[in-house]
């Protein structure tokens, strides 16, 4: 684990009046979520498949 990349959204919040929405806990675990449920997807988009653009 490197602590450099840890997730702070102090600096954001304070330039432009913004807060996530989502606390990071419940962002990545529906990221996965949506991940593990549409591999077909992803499996389209790096076999260059997908015409996603």
């Amino acid at each position: 684990h490197d602590m450099r990349y840890a997730i702070d959204p102090s600096k954001i919040a304070a330039t432009l009046s913004w807060t996530p929405s989502t606390p990071f806990e419940t962002g990545i675990l529906k990221t996965v979520k949506w991940c593990m449920d549409n591999t077909s997807w992803a499996k389209a988009v790096t076999e260059g498949t997908e015409d996603f653009l």
